[in-house]
């Protein structure tokens, strides 16, 4: 572990670089994570639609359109919101 973390340092000898690396990757895990989501929410809505679910249907789209303004507030994380 030690000779890892060596390694590391010596890689990045600038330690502002490693943690704007280190934000971006997990910045990059939490949008994978995201779009995991979105994707079984929206086979769900289908289910849903296909289903006459009208109630459900809702609810999922609402989730489905939260789960999208999360994952553009990550792909734009300088601009006002």
């Amino acid at each position: 572990m030690e000779g890892l973390l060596f390694e590391t340092e010596s890689y990045y000898n600038n330690r502002d670089s490693l943690e704007r690396d280190l934000d971006d990757l997990f910045l990059s895990l939490e949008e994978e994570d995201l779009k995991s989501k979105l994707i079984v929410t929206m086979a769900e809505l289908h289910k849903a639609e296909s289903l006459h679910d009208t109630e459900k249907a809702l609810v999922l789209l609402a989730e489905c359109q939260k789960l999208s303004k999360k994952i553009n507030e990550l792909k734009h994380p300088y601009e006002k919101k």
